[in-house]
């Protein structure tokens, strides 16, 4: 069974960047599990979403309601008991209990929640300086604020 961790915080607080590395060293720590399997949740957004983030529109529950619905649905795909780490904001307790459901399945053993907490000053600094190198990404220093306002810890 799979063991499944959601790295969650705000748009900005390195949540790809710390399950990359925390996958990298369960890889070089564990050598005879599998690879941990890694889901960018960026990635599950449809295109309607990315549109709307793209124009500064925040989303609401129900834009967010298919998008987790994709999340969800990797994390219970038939992954061979692989470790999983899912990049997610989960900013509201509901979002979390909807990705936390799949605990209940046959493939999933636990889902674990680990927020990244960066103060707002830093998480507006860091968008900033993606806007400048990755102005294709959709979540910029613009929709900062609804995300903090959204946080539910």
């Amino acid at each position: 069974m799979s063991r499944v961790w959601v790295i969650m915080g705000a748009a900005g607080s390195g949540k790809s960047t710390t399950a990359e590395k925390v996958s990298f060293e369960l890889k070089r720590i564990y050598k005879n599990r599998p690879a941990p399997v890694f889901i960018e949740g960026d990635d599950h957004h449809p295109p309607e979403n990315k549109a709307k983030m793209s124009r500064g529109i925040p989303l609401d529950d129900t834009d967010r309601a298919p998008w987790l619905e994709a999340i969800k649905k990797g994390m219970i795909d038939p992954i061979g008991g692989k470790d999983i780490f899912v990049t997610c904001s989960a900013l509201k307790k509901s979002y979390r209990d909807t990705l936390a459901s799949v605990a209940e399945t046959d493939v999933v053993k636990s889902v674990r929640f680990i927020c990244l907490k960066v103060t707002e000053d830093e998480l507006r600094s860091r968008l900033e300086k993606r806007q400048e190198t990755d102005p294709s990404h959709p979540l910029g220093a613009a929709l900062l604020q609804s995300q903090l306002e959204s946080l539910e810890i």
